[in-house]
């Protein structure tokens, strides 16, 4: 459902690009492996550990403290970037 576009690097920077089927969940990778997520949705619609549904050219941030969120399409199924951030050099 997740195809990896870059890395995840020593320092967890990555990129992953997620389509789900319609009404399809699943968890995301882990954000304490870098420091912080975006999840931007590209088409359809999708939701974040229970929030609304959200449209296309949307986003939502996952800190790295956070656990891995589980993310939901809506009924006419979702694409998604999940932008990860490189941690921090002092964590």
């Amino acid at each position: 459902m997740c195809q990896p576009i870059l890395g995840p690097g020593a320092d967890g920077l990555a990129t992953w690009h997620c389509k789900l089927p319609a009404s399809a969940a699943m968890q995301g990778p882990d954000p304490a492996t870098g420091g912080g997520q975006f999840w931007v949705v590209l088409a359809g619609s999708l939701a974040t550990d229970g929030s609304a549904l959200m449209p296309p050219k949307s986003c939502a941030f996952v800190a790295p403290d956070d656990a891995a969120p589980t993310v939901r399409a809506g009924e006419g199924g979702a694409e998604a970037l999940c932008l990860q951030f490189p941690r921090r050099p002092w964590h």
